[in-house]
């Protein structure tokens, strides 16, 4: 696997996952939120209308990119929010810098996904299980996904 920067046959490589980043920063800060299905919005219209940036993990049928009306029309009902990409921004900024207080090769892979050199930490974290278990603990109150691969 070659990712920009990283991958010159160095080491391992782990991608760390935040699934619904948007809507779980949603949760986080309005925990009544949670048990709702809910999408949230682009922030500005399209000429064919607004699309869906996020959902809530319940809301299997309704895609990012996906128009607004399609998606409300097989989830009726659902709580729509307007984005806080400013917030969101900020807070993915908040997790970066906490996983590159762990490894310090941290590179932003869009809202939610980030890739991390793990090479050379064995000495420091043991094997690749234990350096998961870092990553996972740097950014805490979040359901996320962590794979590793060379």
């Amino acid at each position: 696997m070659s990712v920009r920067g990283f991958g010159d046959g160095i080491g391992p490589i782990a991608c760390v996952l935040v699934p619904h980043f948007q809507w779980q920063v949603e949760s986080l800060r309005n925990p009544e939120i949670a048990g709702r299905p809910t999408i949230i919005t682009d922030a500005v219209s399209s000429s064919s209308g607004r699309v869906v940036l996020d959902t809530s993990p319940d809301i299997a049928d309704a895609l990012p990119g996906m128009p607004l009306s399609e998606a409300l029309s097989r989830n009726k009902g659902a709580l729509i929010l307007e984005p806080d990409i400013a917030h969101y921004e900020q807070e993915f900024g908040r997790l970066l810098k906490a996983l590159e207080e762990r490894c310090p090769d941290v590179e932003d892979a869009g809202p939610g996904r980030a890739f991390v050199g793990i090479w050379g930490l064995e000495g420091l974290y043991g094997d690749d299980a234990r350096v998961v278990r870092v990553l996972a603990n740097a950014i805490r109150g979040y359901d996320l996904r962590i794979g590793v691969g060379s």
